[in-house]
This record gives C-alpha cells, structure tokens and sequence, in this order.
C-alpha cells in the first residue's frame, strides 16, 4: 500500500474566505497582497512553506474590483521564486513570459513588496491595476512522524509506487514538489484569487497523509483554525 498515496486534481480541497475591511477599497492593491499572505502564511505556519508564487494582473474600473479581459497590462504575470529551493524541485511559471524575480524566502513583506513592483506599469485613463490570482505550486511540507526515517517516503502515484526523496530540515522531515520522482504537483498546493471585495484561499492537499484522516490532518485543521483567528470563515474543509 505504501506510506501514502497521491490524489487525483485537484486534490482534497480547503476553502476559506474573506471581505475584510481593507478589501473594500479598490485601489488599495498592495494592501490586498499584505492581508492575503498574512492570512495564507498563517495557514502555512510549521508546516508548509511556499517557495514560489505565480502572479496574474489585470485592469479594473476604478470603482469594482473586478478583473477586465481587455485590455491587456504590458506586463500581467510575474513568478516569484525563492532562492534555495528544494532538491529535485521545479519552479516553473504558470503562465508564458512572466516575469521573475528572487528572493531569500517568500514572506510576508516580501511577497507584498513583489506585489507592488509588479502593480508598477503604466495604466490606461480612467482605469486602475489590481492583482486576481497567486498561486502556490512550489512548496515543502512537514512529514508527520514517523514517517521519512528511511530517507524516503513510498508513494503511490497513478498505478507506480515510487520511493520519493526526503528533506531533513531543522527536527523535521520534509517532502516537496513538483518534480521529485516525476511528481506533476506539490504534496500541497495553494492559491488566492481575489474579486469584487471578496478574497478566497484554497489548500489543495494531493497526498493522503495531510487529506480527511490521514496522520498529518491535524497539521491542516491547525491551519484553518489560524486563519479563522485572523478573521476568515471556512467554506469547504473536503
């Protein structure tokens, strides 16, 4: 049976929202990108680190927070990436031509001040730049013990089981993803979309050990309940 097994996309699905305050002002980007990864890194916390971000950007009416289709931003999507990443990994962008850039670790004041250079294009008369979607799919997870003790997980992917390399980092052990063993996805991954004062966080959790009932669930229901401290409502925890 192996130690654990890889689910089918998108995985088991956490979903939080949020309308705080500070997303009612459509002009106040920057500080979306702030109130988002508080509240995702929150989630993360001990567990799972992020160690690339996909950005898309896209034009609104100053008024609503609302994404337009045309016209198009000179520049609308961007990878961050940070600068250690896990052996095996592969961070590639989402989407063609995205700009990258750098850094020693993705947090918060990170994140926001990639955020805000992003933002920094020129704007057509009458209209405004926002940011719609992040996402996550790079990232390391925290083994529940005592599994990884061998130097690897046995994971059963599709119809191969494939003995799937190990990190120790600190007094844990650690799983990443995409690219191990030929692994299309991250252990989990997260995003952000954001529209209209409305902002929505999603945990896709691929491996059975972090899904309902699985030994490292209580690592995730920790999450959840750290995001609800800071005022987000849980909407689906499949």
């Amino acid at each position: 049976m192996g130690d654990a097994r890889m689910r089918d996309f998108p995985g088991a699905v956490v979903r939080l929202e949020s309308e705080a305050d500070v997303l009612q002002d459509p002009e106040d980007q920057t500080a979306h990108a702030r109130y988002a990864v508080e509240g995702l890194l929150a989630f993360c916390d001990e567990f799972c680190e992020p160690v690339s971000m996909d950005l898309s950007l896209a034009y609104h009416e100053r008024d609503f927070d609302y994404p337009m289709s045309d016209p198009v931003p000179p520049r609308p999507f961007h990878l961050l990436r940070a600068a250690s990443v896990p052996p095996g990994v592969e961070v590639r962008p989402a989407w063609a031509g995205a700009k990258a850039a750098v850094v020693d670790e993705l947090s918060v004041d990170t994140v926001t001040d990639f955020v805000a250079r992003a933002l920094d294009q020129d704007v057509p008369g009458g209209g405004s730049l926002g940011w719609y979607e992040s996402a996550f799919r790079a990232t390391r997870v925290r083994l529940p013990e005592p599994l990884g003790t061998r130097g690897f997980v046995e994971l059963q992917a599709e119809s191969d089981a494939v003995r799937y390399p190990v990190e120790r980092r600190g007094d844990g052990l650690w799983v990443s993803g995409p690219g191990p063993a030929g692994v299309l996805n991250a252990p989990i991954e997260l995003r952000m979309t954001k529209e209209s004062g409305l902002l929505v966080f999603e945990a896709s959790v691929y491996w059975s050990l972090w899904a309902e009932d699985g030994p490292g669930r209580s690592f995730v229901k920790d999450g959840v309940e750290r995001m609800r401290g800071l005022g987000w409502t849980a909407a689906d925890e499949g």
